[in-house]
């Protein structure tokens, strides 16, 4: 188990057994149903646990008699989880790394690779303000547990596929509506607000929706073909803003903007984050719109994980601290 932990990162979950079940079954085959959930292999599953792909398929066999589901289906060549399977796959990924805590006590201080990535696909400017605080306080409260961040295709849009396949643990962004299969927990409101170089010959104490658009913007490549709030609210005014570059990363901005005559639109908390840092001022806008709500958005298989709720915990907890004060 311990091998296993360190050479390889994925999770699952298990239904509640009997202590008859528990007895019958040889904790092993959980090991097993983890790798093939996390691989969709056989072939692959075997190399990982070094042994052989008829010992892997004679595994998934007693499995599928002791839960009475097929678990995975062959499809295009690839093991593809049913239903209950993934139902299954947060308890088990949770007990696994709590059986080997008690099998091996001392694994944690000779650890050199995680027991499992949580994958987190956030908006460039949530990424900004979570890693740097994020992983110290994984290291503290959750051993094991290394955080992996995307970025969205979209702030905008739930990657409902990436939750939906388990591809992703957690996505943050600005979700305004969700399937009922999601959960969904809002965090904070932010507002837009200009960031620009100190010195930028633009001196106004806050932009008109005229100064606004008498600037030249860069923003985020995954905004392109998007409106963000002040877009909306320009438009209707019959305005629009000059866009002249895009960056991959909000933490490429302040580059850019310390060199240029450029100015960026970002959320307020970015913003700030930024100008403790670099020497960028914030310049509130007269007409911002709507302050924009985000929210913690995951798959409702991870309800019944302690593991999945401590983590969306703290980062709600990090993300109210950001709120601005009036």
């Amino acid at each position: 188990m311990a091998r296993y932990r360190r050479r390889y990162a994925a999770g699952a979950n298990l239904t509640p057994m009997s202590i008859t079940n528990l007895r019958r079954s040889d904790l092993n085959l959980l090991v097993v149903f983890d790798v093939l959930l996390e691989l969709r292999s056989a072939t692959r599953a075997a190399e990982v646990l070094h042994t052989t792909q008829p010992a892997i398929s004679r595994s998934l066999a007693r499995l599928r008699q002791i839960l009475g589901d097929p678990l995975l289906v062959n499809a295009k060549g690839q093991l593809e989880p049913t239903p209950r399977a993934l139902a299954l796959r947060p308890a088990l990924r949770d007990a696994l790394l709590t059986l080997d805590a008690i099998l091996d006590p001392g694994a944690n201080s000779r650890r050199t690779e995680p027991a499992r990535v949580f994958n987190i696909v956030s908006t460039s400017p949530v990424e900004l303000g979570l890693t740097p605080e994020l992983q110290p306080w994984l290291e503290t409260a959750l051993p094991g547990i290394m955080a992996r961040f995307s970025t969205a295709p979209s702030g905008i849009g739930l990657p409902e596929d990436l939750l939906d396949s388990g591809e992703t643990d957690l996505a943050i962004g600005r979700f305004a509506v969700h399937p009922a299969r999601f959960g969904l927990q809002p965090v904070l409101s932010s507002r837009r607000v200009c960031l620009m170089r100190q010195d930028h010959p633009c001196g106004a104490a806050a932009l008109t929706p005229q100064q606004m658009v008498d600037l030249d913007y860069l923003t985020i490549s995954n905004m392109t073909d998007r409106k963000n709030e002040v877009d909306l609210m320009l438009n209707g005014m019959g305005l629009q803003r000059r866009i002249g570059l895009f960056v991959s990363h909000i933490g490429l901005v302040p580059f850019v903007l310390m060199k240029t005559e450029y100015a960026a639109l970002v959320p307020e908390f970015a913003a700030n984050m930024l100008a403790r840092v670099f020497p960028l001022k914030v310049v509130f806008l007269t007409d911002h719109g709507q302050p924009t709500p985000y929210a913690l958005a995951w798959h409702r298989r991870w309800d019944a994980s302690p593991t999945h709720l401590r983590v969306r915990e703290h980062l709600a907890s990090v993300m109210n601290s950001w709120v601005e004060q009036p």
